[in-house]
């Protein structure tokens, strides 16, 4: 299920937002892909940057469903997207498990451990990430990725 809904208020009067209510059942990641990448175009990030931005919202909600609601499917996800003049912020927000934020760490590679690189791929593709509880059950992912300014004019670029 997806549900969609636009507002140029909802959190300051210098954003737009755009939200998202989709079920824990991957075949929804590829929607919202596709939302996330044209809200990273009109934000004026680079094509790499639009790259980076849907893996890391990829990733997050791979681990939504994968360790907030243990894979089951039809739990709801809502993903809300806020357009600011200097970046794009994504809010993921689920109803699942609750963990401590501060036990959500990336890990390092390491080739003798396979997996757990989820977390360390989202650090790396964005500028900021910041897990917190919700109010009530689950908890709230927050995802910013700056415009920036170049040589090239507007765009995003890789953190450093």
């Amino acid at each position: 299920m997806l549900n969609m809904a636009t507002s140029s208020n909802s959190v300051t009067a210098e954003a737009e937002s755009l939200e998202i209510r989709l079920t824990s059942d991957p075949r929804w990641l590829r929607v919202l892909r596709a939302a996330v990448g044209q809200v990273g175009h009109l934000a004026g990030l680079t094509p790499q940057a639009v790259d980076q931005l849907k893996l890391a919202v990829d990733e997050a909600c791979a681990n939504i469903i994968l360790h907030g609601y243990g894979g089951k499917p039809g739990e709801p996800i809502v993903a809300t997207l806020y357009l600011y003049p200097d970046r794009l912020e994504v809010r993921l927000r689920d109803f699942g498990k609750k963990v401590p934020p501060e036990s959500i760490r990336p890990l390092e590679p390491n080739p003798s451990r396979p997996g757990g690189l989820g977390v360390h791929l989202i650090h790396s593709c964005m500028d900021e990430v910041l897990y917190e509880s919700a109010d009530g059950e689950g908890m709230v992912l927050r995802l910013v990725k700056y415009v920036r300014e170049g040589p090239e004019g507007r765009g995003g670029s890789p953190r450093p």
